[in-house]
């Protein structure tokens, strides 16, 4: 299904030619450089390229710079078609979301949300979520879910956000899955009377105070993924009840 791009100033935003092989090598390179060298040295690679076996098979949404015609920000979004090559979502190494995929719904899983450093001030970002809705809307999209990271991999460290979450934005219907793995645990370790507001929400990432804002929940549990040294939170957005009024003022 064609999507018209949006082009608004200097910037373009539409979706990744999977006829140019240089658009997805620049897109790798780009996470590369914004992801794993910022965050994770330790995976570190001599190709300089952040590679996904899931790459070829999805979409991928595409900022360009049209000054430079340089990709300055991605978003990976993947459909159920997308990843029947490989047998299931990058979300179950994490979670198990067997009844989500059951749904009669049509969900769409949305990872490596990347915007390079210098345009991260910029309305990169705002114009990547615009296009993303016209995506969902063009695809009849339901839910979008996906994981949300906390940087490093201790999680004691953010025990007030990780309860925070839990305690008031748990998923409550049956679509909530739970974390899976040697690597999982509880997000509950504080009760909610133990739980610090204000240290909570200076633990959360502003990505995620993005999500919650627009109306999502978070599953049960978090995974620390050690290879992207980050602890992850399943994120869920029915888009049935999300927060109509902080989007429109998001994407204007």
């Amino acid at each position: 299904m064609t999507i018209t791009p949006l082009i608004v100033g200097q910037f373009e935003v539409r979706l990744l030619d999977k006829t140019n092989p240089k658009e997805l090598e620049d897109v790798q390179r780009m996470r590369y450089q914004e992801i794993v060298l910022e965050y994770n040295k330790d995976n570190l690679n001599e190709k300089g390229t952040d590679y996904s076996p899931y790459d070829q098979y999805c979409d991928h949404i595409i900022a360009i710079d049209k000054e430079t015609n340089e990709i300055v920000g991605t978003y990976r979004v993947m459909q159920k078609h997308h990843v029947e090559p490989l047998g299931g979502f990058l979300t179950e190494e994490e979670y198990d979301i067997t009844v989500l995929k059951q749904s009669p719904y049509p969900i769409l899983e949305l990872g490596r949300a990347v915007v390079k450093k210098e345009y991260r001030g910029s309305i990169v970002l705002k114009l990547i979520w615009k296009f993303l809705l016209q995506y969902v809307e063009a695809n009849q999209i339901r839910f979008l879910f996906g994981t949300a990271s906390f940087h490093g991999t201790d999680p004691t460290v953010y025990q007030n956000g990780l309860a925070f979450l839990y305690h008031n934005y748990l998923i409550d219907n049956e679509y909530c899955p739970k974390a899976i793995g040697e690597t999982s645990g509880p997000m509950n370790r504080l009760g909610l009377a133990e739980v610090d507001p204000q240290k909570a929400l200076e633990e959360i990432p502003p990505l995620i105070k993005g999500y919650l804002a627009m109306g999502a929940k978070v599953g049960d549990g978090y995974f620390v993924d050690i290879p992207f040294n980050s602890v992850d939170v399943f994120i869920f957005l029915d888009l049935l009840n999300f927060n109509e009024t902080f989007v429109k003022r998001l994407i204007k």
